[in-house]
């Protein structure tokens, strides 16, 4: 079954959030995506370290990365469709490896690809030498180096708490995914998290300006054309908008092979 999906921006439908076009300052590009067959099974393949463990094979990888206690865990058990695909922990900053899942294993090319869930940035309780080691593996994760064939990075989803917009480490990472994106062409885009039916309408404006301005401080000269969408794993708003982003990060992706 195919549903017609609102990207950038959300899913008007579910969320019924007004003036969403003024508010994300783009027009709604609606897309066909295809969700049954869009994550048929999903596999974990191993957690990464470094370079020199993450996985061999020649595939698109869709990457998810925000602070600790951003609802990623929960927000990727909602667009895969998993009850426990990522563990939600209540200790910040669990999530210690780069966690690599096969996604449509045998599937047409542009249907098949490693989910990659990132570890929470931004915790105190993290050493400083372990916060270095995670920035350098991720800076080398994004640019591909020393990695067989360059970076197979198709898409980065920076996950950002929408009841309170970026914070410091939040416009850290946008910088070092600016920077260390320039030769690789991955998409970026912003994932607004946390945004239910009884708070989308108080903070969506406002985390969505936060967030533009964040993009603006970090450098990116196309800081008002990034995609921005806005979501809630509890209602599932923004699943359909985060599914059609894969969906055409991948065949990009597929088309510069």
């Amino acid at each position: 079954e195919s549903l017609p999906i609102l990207l950038p921006g959300i899913n008007m439908e579910r969320s019924k959030v007004g003036k969403t076009r003024q508010i994300l300052g783009v027009g709604p590009q609606v897309q066909v995506v295809v969700h049954s067959a869009l994550m048929r099974t999903v596999d974990f393949v191993k957690g990464a370290v470094s370079v020199e463990t993450l996985p061999e094979e020649d595939l698109p990888e869709v990457a998810f990365v925000g602070r600790s206690n951003v609802g990623k865990s929960s927000l990727l058990n909602m667009v895969s469709g998993r009850a426990a695909l990522a563990y939600s922990s209540k200790t910040p900053g669990k999530t210690q490896q780069f966690n690599y899942f096969h996604v449509n294993r045998g599937l047409p090319p542009h249907l098949e690809f490693l989910l990659v869930d990132l570890p929470g940035y931004g915790y105190a309780k993290v050493s400083r030498a372990d916060r270095k080691d995670w920035l350098t593996f991720t800076d080398e994760f994004i640019r591909g180096t020393r990695r067989e064939g360059g970076s197979r990075l198709a898409l980065f989803l920076h996950l950002i708490d929408g009841r309170h917009g970026p914070v410091g480490r939040d416009i850290d990472m946008m910088r070092i995914f600016r920077e260390a994106n320039e030769e690789t062409g991955a998409q970026y885009i912003v994932v607004l998290t946390k945004l239910d039916k009884r708070n989308a309408e108080k903070n969506l404006g406002k985390a969505v300006r936060a967030a533009r301005e964040a993009l603006r401080e970090a450098g990116y000269d196309n800081w008002m054309e990034i995609p921005i969408i806005a979501s809630s794993a509890a209602s599932r708003v923004g699943r359909d908008s985060i599914w059609a982003a894969i969906h055409g990060a991948l065949r990009k992706w597929s088309k510069r092979q």
